[in-house]
């Protein structure tokens, strides 16, 4: 389908459910179009706070000004943009300062914001999930943000965060109450609070980029029809808090040359367990 009669149809779409969610009759102008971010390596270069410069993945975006840039990663758990601060490597208690910051994707130094930051308790959403795994927020603000393709928000609510031993780079919420796509509506980025990811892969043979697209989605990954499934946080994998969870019923390992093998479970442990014997048995006929 070309481009412009995909974008149409997706305005279509918008209209229609924006409709019947909100008022019967009332006239629905055209959506702006759909906001493609790629999720694919960071590189941020060497400076005083990152003696080595930083590799990660992810989005990466630029909080106040001068522009510091971090690495931040899509959570579908959490609701606030989570910032990881320079504290958090400061505190650390094994590993180099270097290497905490090249974990984090960058961290975030309040001591340099010279304009565009403020901090503020305003703006935050509640976010029980971080609460159940990480400690609280050290603290919070209003900062300016850059984003990719030119786009910016001058006074964008951020939690800062100077202890998670159970968690890694920060994080763009995307959960229930998000916070990023409260202000993507409030901007005019987008008529309603939608979004499609793509995770990518960093696999070593095939590495490929992933995408989040922002009142939209790619049409190339719709194999067949839509299917809805409601995300909620009260589901649990395990012990740890989830906001879509599903049961596998069938995985087909596929490896080229050889034919299909079929992993059938009733439960996640016994799945596991029986493909990573399909996997010895592969790899000893291998040899």
């Amino acid at each position: 389908m070309p481009m412009s009669k995909l974008i149409a149809a997706l305005v279509l779409t918008f209209c229609t459910l924006i409709s019947l969610a909100y008022a019967a009759g009332d006239y629905c102008t055209a959506s702006p179009s759909p906001i493609f971010f790629l999720f694919s390596n960071c590189t941020i270069a060497p400076s005083t706070d990152f003696p080595d410069g930083v590799d990660s993945w992810g989005l990466q975006l630029g909080l106040a000004s001068p522009a510091q840039e971090q690495c931040f990663c899509p959570s579908m758990t959490v609701n606030n943009t989570v910032v990881m601060t320079k504290q958090i490597c400061v505190n650390i208690t094994s590993g180099t300062y270097s290497q905490c910051v090249s974990d984090r994707g960058g961290v975030f130094n309040e001591q340099e914001a010279t304009s565009g930051f403020t901090p503020s308790q305003e703006g935050l959403a509640p976010d029980p999930v971080w609460d159940s795994f990480n400690p609280a927020f050290a603290g919070s603000a209003n900062a300016s943000v850059q984003f990719p393709l030119d786009i910016s928000l001058p006074s964008y609510p951020i939690a800062l965060v100077d202890v998670a031993p159970n968690a890694s780079l920060s994080q763009l919420g995307l959960a229930n109450d998000s916070v990023f796509l409260r202000e993507v509506v409030n901007a005019g980025w987008s008529s309603i609070p939608a979004f499609s990811i793509l995770a990518g892969s960093q696999s070593v043979q095939q590495p490929r980029d992933g995408h989040l697209i922002i009142g939209g989605y790619d049409a190339a990954s719709l194999a067949g029809p839509f299917s809805n499934f409601t995300i909620s946080n009260t589901t649990t994998a395990g012990s740890h808090v989830c906001s879509l969870q599903v049961e596998v019923d069938s995985l087909i390992l596929s490896l080229p040359g050889q034919s299909d093998v079929e992993l059938n479970t009733d439960g996640t442990y016994d799945l596991m367990h029986r493909a990573s014997r399909q996997f010895v048995s592969i790899a000893r006929n291998r040899d």
